[in-house]
């Protein structure tokens, strides 16, 4: 038989073949040295193989859930400067990155993905990134299992005038698939454009398990610009099943329904839209744990409040310790009918009138224990020095009222003060703009600083002054205030443009 092959033999000489088979002996030869020393080494390794391969599953996902950083308190939840967006992205990919041991571990840990934090930015958000997006939106959600959710989504937009330029439709695909989840809801953050939170309640409309584990909510609308124009109710108010029962509560849009919620686990509650004084009045009597209330009575859209006289009883609220107030108009009804705070330690009231008797009734009875006291409102000065009277633990206050020079004068009366006018005072706080010229002169305030305490009264430690930009001082002011300055007080001036 023939053979026959294109391809060529290399010529080698007798000495070049045994040179060959020289170095193929001594290669098997090392060969054969290195298996006893292989086996030495890999006994070795198996001595000092890393615990972490060893431990048991559940112990491992226990030290990867401590890797995670720490959720912030629901009063900083909204915040978009904190990280925790890159934080939980690049130690979930660490930890899956490791080896596939790791990573099956961590894959079916669900305490590592159930916090869902977004901000989308317009110059980010295309279709590329869209489908990425959505798709680990959907993987962390699916891996979290039956865990409750924490969810913050910020829609990030530099210039809200052009809206109509925007797509919203990829922004509104992410809140619908945050929204089929909300049955896991427990704290949660919106933030971002109305036409996007619009859409929240048709989304869950179908839902009728409610939000048992609810504890933070937060709505926030953006595009203040159009924040007159529609009115719409939260999330929540379309649950067929029983009201969710949040411990915080802070909501930037329009609240149409209060029996949408039950407080009873309420604690801090923000209210920046308007509400009439019946929901007001039914939030403070429905919530007995609720410590601090920010909220603002006004108009709405849609007036569908009941009778006042329904709350026409006396009622005592022990929890409550911080109040902001603000009234949008003048012809509100009395909001404190026979509602007594007796631990209120903080109260700032913005209003278009104080004049009212229900405020003075109601100071009466709630300013036993007050210490901060912010007042922005028109009233006449003997309404205001008989209210202060009603306050004997006030130490702060800061005024932006038409008060007149006879209020320092009584201030710095070492006998009023003598008499119960303040006599824990330490700081005071106003503006000058609001004085009239002629009436108002530095020298009142070296006059209403007494030299030396008292049994009955501590002197002012601070006192803080908005000066308007076309007020100026004179040199005989300037040199009052100069001895001021020179004084134990510190007096703050503030040119407020």
């Amino acid at each position: 038989m023939e053979i026959s092959s294109d391809s060529q033999c290399i010529p080698h000489s007798p000495p070049q073949m045994c040179e060959l088979n020289a170095d193929n002996d001594k290669t098997n030869h090392l060969e054969l040295d290195a298996l006893p020393r292989r086996e030495a080494v890999s006994k070795i390794n198996a001595r000092h193989d890393p615990m972490a391969h060893h431990l048991p599953v559940e112990l491992s996902a226990m030290i990867f859930w401590q890797c995670l950083p720490a959720l912030p308190p629901p009063e900083s939840f909204n915040r978009a400067d904190d990280g925790l967006d890159s934080q939980l992205a690049q130690i979930t990919h660490s930890l899956t990155s490791v080896n596939q041991n790791w990573r099956n571990i961590a894959c079916s840990t669900p305490t590592l993905w159930n916090s869902i934090f977004l901000n989308v930015k317009e110059d980010v958000l295309c279709q590329e990134n869209f489908d990425s997006l959505l798709t680990n939106i959907k993987l962390r959600l699916q891996r979290s299992g039956s865990l409750p959710l924490n969810i913050r989504f910020r829609d990030q937009i530099d210039d809200i005038e052009d809206l109509d330029d925007i797509d919203l439709s990829l922004r509104q695909a992410i809140v619908e698939e945050l929204c089929r989840e909300a049955h896991r809801w427990q704290n949660i953050c919106f933030v971002g454009l109305e036409k996007v939170l619009e859409n929240i309640p048709k989304y869950t409309s179908e839902l009728t398990v409610g939000a048992p584990q609810l504890s933070c909510l937060i709505l926030e609308k953006t595009d203040e610009l159009n924040y007159h124009r529609h009115r719409w109710s939260p999330t929540i108010g379309n649950f067929n099943a029983p009201s969710p029962s949040p411990s915080y509560l802070s909501l930037k849009i329009s609240l149409l329904d209060a029996d949408i919620f039950n407080f009873h686990r309420l604690t801090i509650s923000h209210f920046h839209s308007p509400i009439t004084s019946s929901t007001f009045l039914y939030i403070l009597v429905n919530s007995p744990c609720l410590t601090t209330f920010t909220t603002r009575i006004g108009p709405t859209a849609k007036d569908n409040r009941p009778s006042l006289a329904q709350f026409n009883f006396p009622f005592r609220h022990t929890s409550l310790h911080t109040f902001d107030l603000k009234i949008g108009r003048r012809d509100i009804d009395d909001p404190f009918p026979k509602i007594t705070l007796p631990n209120l330690e903080n109260l700032k009231l913005t209003t278009s009138s104080f004049r009212c008797s229900g405020f003075h009734e109601f100071l009466c009875r709630s300013s036993s224990r007050l210490k901060n006291f912010d007042l922005t409102s028109f009233w006449d000065e003997e309404n205001f020095i008989s209210t202060l009277h009603l306050m004997p633990a006030l130490e702060v206050l800061h005024s932006d009222t038409e008060i007149s020079p006879r209020f320092f004068q009584h201030l710095g009366r070492t006998a009023d003060r003598a008499a119960g006018f303040l006599p824990c005072l330490q700081a005071i706080h106003f503006t000058t703009h609001k004085f009239p010229e002629e009436n108002f002169s530095w020298s009142l305030i070296r006059t209403m600083i007494p030299v030396e305490p008292t049994i009955n009264h501590r002197p002012l430690s601070k006192v803080t002054v908005e000066l308007h930009p076309e007020l100026r001082l004179s040199e005989e002011e300037e040199i009052i205030l100069k001895d001021l300055w020179e004084s134990d007080i510190v007096i703050e001036v503030i040119v407020k443009y």
